[in-house]
């Protein structure tokens, strides 16, 4: 996953937080529990949340900032959303 530059307009934006990111739990395609950090506008979440049948491309309605197997993150994972954009898993999933 490539870092936001400093100086970008678009990565100072992201890490605002102006741009909402949203934890998802579900299956992955071999079946497997996984969990995603999906951000996103909550009308493209809508969207994504209505396929209710086969793999939904998640990256197709947005960005995947962090994802891994489980339904919790993992601490180094919650630490680069902390620190790249602002994002507190402790706070907003608890």
């Amino acid at each position: 996953m490539a870092q936001v530059e400093e100086n970008n307009f678009v990565g100072n934006f992201l890490r605002s937080g102006s741009v909402p990111i949203h934890f998802i739990v579900c299956r992955d395609a071999m079946g497997f529990i996984a969990h995603y950090f999906l951000m996103c506008s909550p009308q493209k979440l809508k969207l994504a949340l209505r396929q209710q049948e086969g793999i939904v491309p998640l990256n197709e309605y947005g960005t995947i900032v962090g994802s891994g197997y489980g339904e919790i993150p993992s601490e180094m994972t919650k630490r680069m959303l902390k620190e790249q954009y602002h994002y507190d898993y402790d706070a907003n999933c608890h």
